[in-house]
């Protein structure tokens, strides 16, 4: 993934994240990098999330076109999420390339601590669970 840094309102730098960084660093050291990096301790920061569910591994996510083997895992996601939360610079996020079309499961098969208000496919239900992560609740 990427962390993209808006310097003026021409100019943009962005640091790439692949899975050597994640596997050496572990997700809580790659976050911690981005919070370095993207400049969060800053009064006037602001940060903007663009999530897209396919960077998960596709075991947890089946309903995107462009599914991942090696991808973050489903505590990965909702940690990045969370940690960005922690920023409270967290000012507007988007999560995209949800397809419920393509999920091979139609509705999701409820497990112990899965939220019952939360319905649909398993990658809809997942889609939401990060959101909420972003803005504050946390797994059980």
């Amino acid at each position: 993934f990427f962390f993209f840094k808006q310097k003026t309102a021409y100019e943009i730098s962005a640091c790439l994240v692949g899975s050597e960084m994640c596997i050496r660093d572990r997700i809580g050291g790659v976050m911690e990098q981005a919070v370095q990096y993207l400049g969060l301790d800053a009064e006037d920061a602001a940060l903007h999330l663009s999530f897209d569910i396919d960077a998960l591994d596709e075991k947890f996510v089946l309903g995107t076109g462009t599914r991942s083997r090696g991808g973050l895992t489903y505590r990965e996601a909702h940690y990045i999420c969370r940690r960005v939360v922690e920023t409270q610079k967290l000012v507007s996020m988007e999560l995209v390339e949800v397809n419920p079309l393509l999920d091979l499961l139609n509705q999701r098969e409820m497990l112990h601590g899965d939220d019952k208000n939360i319905v649909g496919t398993e990658t809809v239900c997942l889609a939401v669970e990060l959101i909420k992560s972003a803005v504050g609740h946390t797994l059980v």
